[in-house]
């Protein structure tokens, strides 16, 4: 009987967190460690916790801990943040729910660098934790780990080919169509992964700025030009920008690498960008990067501790999207893109003044390119 109590209170607590969540706001989720993590507890509860009292416009953090963990969290964040439940890894990215354009999607979780028993007593975990909640998604037979999907928000996607030999009993071809179909994902890059990689995730590869733009680490020859040419041959209309890229080059806690000095495993939400940072000289100029080329807040993460365990910002956390983009034109945000953005856009030029939603070419200037993008744009209609 008081296991059934237990179980119900968990219940009602899950769903009434994210009910006090407005519906046109997003959900981040982050999971607690156990104690396989123990030399690195106070390390991970300390990134947590920043992580989440970094919280930009629109995104609401959740933290799901348990009796190993809960007294280090509660002593440093409010109660109504954090989730008392049974999650079996941190690394959520990878067997998490993956966001696009409003729908969430769950791959099968069965990486070949984890036994079968492994990836189960994982996966099953965060099944019956998200289960509970009132968040529903999209199941796929499909093995993808979460963190070797990065899309565009719309209709493009790179994935390494670790997705052949996850799933050998499917072809290219047939990839390449189950995506289309169930996603609507119509262009993908399959790259190649460096040598040694012991996971082969393209979020320690490339980030999507916008759905235009694409960051891709400053790599090292040859892997640098292999990595390009798939790039530049599968994806259409894509300006690529190249990344600082200063790994340490150790083998990290438990063998599967460092993450340290790789910038492009950042978390994106509406409004945000989190990205991580090292205490390293190349963090200024990644920073810089994402100021320049994206319409987003972008938010600093201290990342040089945990990323000795092989990942940082956009492999611990995952993502609900549930705020609408302000739309790039729609200058006065009415909802509509016509002639009094023009106008709007026109005031902003003569008097030398700024609005991300007027810099249609996300190059950081307001001039007559924009204007004449911007009336294309209606003209498209």
């Amino acid at each position: 009987m008081k296991t059934l109590i237990m179980i119900c209170l968990f219940l009602a607590m899950t769903s009434a967190q994210f009910e006090n969540v407005p519906d046109d706001e997003n959900i981040i989720i982050l999971v607690g460690p156990d104690n396989y993590y123990a030399n690195s507890l106070n390390e991970f509860v300390d990134f947590h916790s920043e992580f989440a009292n970094s919280a930009g416009s629109r995104d609401h953090f959740f933290i799901v801990i348990n009796n190993y963990n809960d007294n280090l969290y509660q002593a440093q964040l409010p109660d109504e943040i954090l989730i008392s439940a049974t999650v079996n890894d941190i690394w959520v990215r990878d067997f998490g729910i993956q966001n696009l354009q409003g729908i969430n999607h769950k791959f099968d979780y069965s990486p070949d660098y984890l036994d079968n028993w492994t990836s189960n007593w994982i996966d099953n975990s965060f099944i019956n934790f998200f289960n509970n909640t009132d968040l529903e998604y999209t199941n796929h037979n499909i093995v993808l780990d979460g963190g070797n999907f990065q899309t565009n928000g719309i209709d493009k996607a790179v994935i390494t080919t670790r997705i052949f030999s996850d799933n050998p009993n499917l072809s290219e071809i047939q990839i390449r169509n189950y995506f289309n179909t169930n996603l609507g994902i119509n262009e993908i890059a399959f790259i190649p992964e460096d040598i040694g990689d012991p996971v082969g995730h393209s979020d320690g590869y490339v980030v999507w700025l916008t759905p235009t733009k694409l960051a891709v680490n400053d790599s090292e020859e040859p892997y640098h030009t292999q990595i390009y040419n798939v790039l530049e041959s599968s994806l259409s209309g894509i300006e690529y920008i190249d990344m600082p890229f200063a790994p340490d080059n150790g083998n990290g806690a438990d063998g599967f690498g460092s993450a340290k000095g790789i910038y492009v495993n950042s978390l994106q939400t509406t409004d945000n960008f989190y990205v991580p940072i090292f205490g390293i000289p190349e963090d200024a100029l990644a920073l810089a990067i994402y100021e320049e080329h994206t319409n987003k807040n972008v938010i600093p993460i201290d990342a040089a501790e945990v990323s000795n365990w092989g990942g940082s910002v956009h492999c611990l956390s995952m993502e609900i999207l549930r705020a609408a983009e302000n739309q790039v034109g729609d200058v006065n945000e009415d909802g509509s893109i016509n002639i009094l953005d023009i106008v709007i856009s026109v005031e902003l030029i003569l008097n030398d003044e700024f609005n991300l939603l007027a810099d249609i070419n996300f190059d950081g200037a307001l001039n007559v390119i924009d204007i004449v993008q911007l009336v294309n744009i209606i003209l498209a209609g």
